[in-house]
């Protein structure tokens, strides 16, 4: 986290951070900052805006390690935006999201 806040790469810090609170949360604890589901939602709400491209892959993983179904959701109205996106490739991005989500869920 902070070597990629230190070089001004605001994508990764993002990343870095959801990993670490998906992790902290995994091992059933708590993250020491306070940080909880509301600071996870936030960080994926910072990377949708950041990360368009796989902001849906880090809603998917956070929804499964933290087991929030509505973040499944978020993660396929993602896939749609991104698709619609897509132009002559949304098809083939639509059929690679489903078998990714339905094998993640």
């Amino acid at each position: 986290c902070a070597s990629a806040a230190g070089r001004g790469s605001i994508r990764h810090e993002l990343v870095a951070r959801l990993l670490v609170a998906c992790a902290v949360a995994g091992a059933g604890s708590t993250p020491g900052d306070g940080a909880g589901r509301a600071a996870v939602a936030d960080l994926l709400t910072r990377l949708d805006r950041t990360s368009g491209l796989e902001a849906w892959r880090w809603t998917a993983l956070a929804a499964q390690h933290l087991g929030i179904d509505r973040w499944w959701d978020l993660a396929e109205r993602q896939v749609d935006v991104l698709a619609g996106r897509s132009g002559e490739h949304a098809a083939t991005l639509r059929s690679f999201a489903r078998r990714w989500l339905d094998a993640w869920r």
